[in-house]
């Protein structure tokens, strides 16, 4: 990618992301908006207590997208690997191969079988920067590979994607506040809803308000 197509891209995920309230949605929109222009693969895992679970992956194939999530489940990444998004995560920053050695592939395998189909995926370059919010807190990675394109990520590339990762923790945190705030209500609701609470306590109001929804009375559900 040129300098021009990556700030062009940078303005375009920004406008997408921002129209993304829900914050499941926010790391697959991210993924599909790199891919394919700026690798061949996206993958975002995220740090849940102990564990590294992987939230998303993407691909321009829907078929590869389902073989990749049957490989995630069958091999799971973990904290405690020494390559990868797991030491990403634990040094706090980027990691580039613009070559990408089968001895590192070796390394990632988990058994013969695992390798094999990691060798199958012809990857050529990789680049993973950590996702990390506002308050410092490393929240996972991103992965971006290269695979039957050929291309290679290069220094230029780690800039636009530690930018691009912090768009989408920002993004990220922001829905997540935004469904907070829609899931509790405002103070004067709360007062309100008490207020309303506290005439219909008295066991007679109970008895005859439930006698006239019975009957049909006003606020009873319609029939049809």
């Amino acid at each position: 990618m040129t300098r021009d197509e990556r700030a062009l891209l940078l303005a375009e995920s920004h406008e997408v992301l921002e129209a993304v309230l829900d914050p499941a949605q926010v790391l697959t929109v991210a993924a599909r908006l790199a891919v394919p222009g700026v690798a061949d693969w996206c993958s975002v895992q995220l740090v849940e207590g102990s564990e590294l679970r992987t939230a998303v992956v993407e691909h321009r194939d829907p078929e590869m997208v389902a073989w990749a999530r049957e490989l995630v489940a069958t091999y799971p990444s973990t904290l405690e690997a020494d390559i990868g998004a797991a030491r990403v995560i634990r040094e706090r920053r980027s990691e580039l191969h613009t070559f990408l050695p089968d001895q590192l592939i070796v390394e990632a395998a988990q058994d013969d079988t695992h390798l094999e189909q990691l060798r199958g995926l012809r990857m050529t370059s990789a680049l993973t920067v950590p996702l990390i919010d506002r308050d410092g807190t490393v929240l996972g990675a991103m992965t971006l590979v290269h695979a039957e394109s050929a291309r290679r990520f290069t220094e230029a590339d780690v800039e636009f994607a530690e930018v691009f990762a912090r768009q989408v923790v920002g993004r990220l945190q922001t829905a997540r506040s935004f469904q907070e705030q829609a899931g509790r209500p405002r103070e004067g609701e709360r007062r309100d809803a008490a207020a309303e609470g506290g005439r219909d306590e008295h066991p007679l109001r109970i008895f005859i308000g439930t006698q006239i929804t019975c009957l049909g009375g006003p606020g009873a559900p319609a029939r049809g």
